[in-house]
């Protein structure tokens, strides 16, 4: 019998598995964060305009890449198995391209409602929540129409899911905010830089988990496919 779909057992599901994998997870996504350390490191050899343009770049290519290589790496831990780090990624990245699709796609539909009073591109979020992990399992599928499908019935839960998420994102990177602003004095502001980025690395996997979390649940609800069954598309 599968777990109703709610926000306590969302962010739990969400909170275990980036638990269970920090230390896997954070290697994926320091692997994935590197031309953003060395955007870093070559900042001063470009004007703000032009970084921010860059990483805003890197934002959309990144971001989707982390979410496809972490992807069948969440479903094995929520069908109780562990994997490696190599596993993860190698049998996750297999539509990394279609994903990055997706994800410019989204941002697009979600930047212009944000764009149009903020709330029309708050529920696009929730509409395309799961259209990464679509592009990544669902290999032929429409990732948009199909994450509108999934989520039809539950983005109120899928919005308040992220929200309490957001809350733990923020007190974790105050956190280590503090840690870093304490060596900050000791170290050169190149430095500071990187750690900043490698800091954004530990806590950005905790989002991509959330998104196939949501994407294995919403599979299980509709349609009775447990976590065992949805790992074996990447067979």
């Amino acid at each position: 019998m599968h777990e109703e779909i709610n926000v306590g057992n969302l962010v739990n599901a969400t909170l275990q598995v980036w638990q269970k994998n920090i230390v896997p997870f954070t290697g994926i996504a320091i692997l994935f964060f590197i031309p953003s350390i060395i955007l870093v490191l070559f900042a001063d050899n470009l004007d703000s305009t032009t970084y921010q343009i860059v990483d805003s770049i890197l934002n959309v290519i990144l971001g989707p890449l982390l979410t496809a290589g972490l992807t069948f790496g969440v479903i094995e831990t929520l069908a109780g198995h562990r994997i490696s780090a190599g596993e993860s990624l190698s049998r996750g990245l297999g539509n990394a391209l279609p994903a990055i699709g997706v994800a410019f796609l989204v941002s697009i539909i979600v930047t212009i409602g944000l764009a149009l009073l903020v709330v029309p591109g708050v529920i696009a979020a929730c509409v395309y929540a799961v259209a990464i992990p679509v592009a990544v399992a669902e290999r032929g599928s429409s990732a948009l129409s199909r994450s509108a499908e999934l989520t039809q019935g539950h983005r109120m839960t899928i919005f308040l899911t992220y929200l309490v998420l957001l809350v733990v994102l923020i007190v974790v990177s105050v956190v280590l905010g503090v840690i870093l602003g304490l060596l900050g004095s000791l170290l050169p502001p190149v430095l500071f830089g990187v750690f900043g980025v490698l800091i954004g690395a530990a806590v950005t996997p905790l989002y991509s988990c959330a998104s196939i979390v949501i994407y294995q649940r919403l599979r299980e609800d509709r349609e009775g496919i447990d976590a065992h069954t949805l790992a074996e598309v990447f067979d």
